[in-house]
Order: structure tokens, then C-alpha cells, then sequence
């Protein structure tokens, strides 16, 4: 058998609430000054360390989290982006296992406590019996030989983490929101069969996109994303939660879907 945990870890204090199977671990600002005011890489350390902290918590360790999501506030430009990405992501990989969760990382416009940069969540499921799912030519980081896990498969469970539409180098593929789309339901299809599974199998997605300009502008990309994704699945389609973001770890991508 297995139990969850789940994770919603911010920079600062943990509360922690047991409902077997499930184990919920939830990050929460308190009123004390943000640690590391200005520094992405301090702030990254206290986040990642009391992430640790709560799956330890639940009896789990950083080897039980299967999805790790990274929110962070950066508003540079171009190769900026990938440059604090790396800056910040070798902070985070002395906290990662090898190899590790699945994610997503996520530029966006701030937090309530304005000094914060960073906030991370995850998903721990306790159990052995998992699969990494990684499929061969597919898009990699930036940063070689990481150990970064597109997707993994524990129990009944699957987690396929953010596919963005990039080459071997994390360099972007495709120019607009159809082509790019169409690239990630593709990944995202790579990594379910690693598991054995199929579009079928799919009960949620996360949609993450970039649409800067007016109201009808963000509507018609959300239209192009609802377009392709009717290419891939079919009636009763998967729960769908969309959020728009400033951007994301990698300069000129447009969407990552998990």
C-alpha cells in the first residue's frame, strides 16, 4: 500500500494535518520578516529546507516526493530568464533527490508578502513500488546530467511534470501558442506511455500560459490551447485548471502543461 502527502511549501513556517491515508503538509507566511530580502538563492534554501522538513514530517523523505513545483518572481528578459533559473536551481538541487520529482517551474507576478521571490509545493506518495517515466528524445534542461525526471508512476498513481515545447537544451521550439501546444500534449503523451498509459488515463491537467496584451487577446489564446487539446483528448475530457503566468524557466516558451 501507499499514503500521499501532499506539500504547499513557502519560505517560511510549516502546519502540518494528518487525514490517513492522506498526509497534508501546508506552508504558511507569518508575520516575521522574510529571510534573505533581495537574494533568490537564500530564499530558495529556507523554501527547499522546509520542504524537507514536512515530508520528513509525514515520515516520508526528498526521495518520497514524486511532484515538486517551483513558483518564482523574476522579470528579466531573454537569456536573464534561463541565467536566474540556473542561479536559483543549483541552490535547489542539494535539497533534490537522484534522481527527482517531477515539476514545473513558474515565473509570476509576486506573492502577498511583496519581499518574497520564491514558493515551492509538492506531492510525496510513501511506497517503493514506483517507476520513473523518461522517455528517450525528448526535451532536457538546460543544466546536463541533472537527473530531472519528466514523469513518475507509483500505485494507481502517475505524475507527469511540466512539458514544455524545447529542444535537447531547453531551447524553445516553435513561435506561437498552436505550435507549441501541440508539441506539449505530444511530450505529455510520450511520458504516459513510459507508464503504460494514455490520454484515457488522464483525470487532471494543469495549463500554464503566457499571453501578454487585452482581454480578447488572452481569449483567443485560451481558444488556440482549448483547440489542441481536443486533438488529444476526447469526450469526457480530464478536470482542467488554467492559469495564466508571467513566464517561465526558459526564455520564449509560452505554455507548460502538467
Amino acid at each position: 500500500g501507499f499514503a500521499a502527502l501532499f506539500f504547499f511549501a513557502q519560505v517560511r513556517a510549516e502546519l502540518l494535518e494528518r487525514w490517513a491515508p492522506w498526509i497534508f503538509g501546508v506552508g504558511i507566511v507569518l508575520t516575521a520578516a522574510v529571510l534573505g530580502i533581495g537574494d533568490i538563492e537564500i530564499q530558495t534554501d529556507h523554501a527547499f529546507r522546509n520542504l524537507d522538513t514536512l515530508l520528513r514530517a509525514g515520515g516520508g523523505d526528498r526521495n518520497s516526493l514524486m511532484r515538486q513545483n517551483t513558483f518564482f518572481r523574476f522579470f528579466g528578459q531573454g537569456r536573464e530568464v534561463t541565467d536566474y533559473w540556473e542561479k536559483m536551481t543549483n541552490v535547489r538541487r542539494r535539497y533534490m533527490s537522484v534522481p527527482s520529482a517531477a515539476g514545473a517551474g513558474l515565473r509570476i507576478t509576486g506573492f502577498p508578502n511583496s519581499s518574497e521571490l520564491i514558493q515551492v509545493e509538492g506531492i510525496g506518495v510513501l511506497g517503493e513500488d514506483k517507476q520513473r517515466l523518461q522517455p528517450d528524445n525528448h526535451w532536457d534542461w538546460s543544466i546536463p546530467n541533472t537527473q530531472f525526471t519528466q514523469g513518475w508512476r507509483i500505485g494507481k498513481l502517475a505524475f507527469i511534470g511540466g512539458q514544455i515545447s524545447a529542444d535537447n537544451k531547453a531551447k524553445a521550439v516553435g513561435k506561437d501558442m498552436e505550435t507549441q501546444t501541440r508539441n506539449v500534449f505530444q511530450f505529455i503523451r510520450k511520458v504516459l506511455a513510459e507508464g503504460g498509459l494514455d490520454e484515457s488515463d488522464v483525470i487532471k491537467l494543469y495549463i500554464y500560459y503566457h499571453a501578454p496584451g487585452d482581454w480578447n487577446q488572452i481569449a483567443e489564446t485560451r481558444a488556440t490551447i482549448d483547440r489542441v487539446q481536443r486533438e488529444f483528448y476526447a469526450d469526457p475530457a480530464p478536470a482542467v485548471t488554467s492559469i495564466r503566468v508571467s513566464g517561465f524557466a526558459f526564455e520564449d516558451l509560452l505554455i507548460e502543461i502538467e
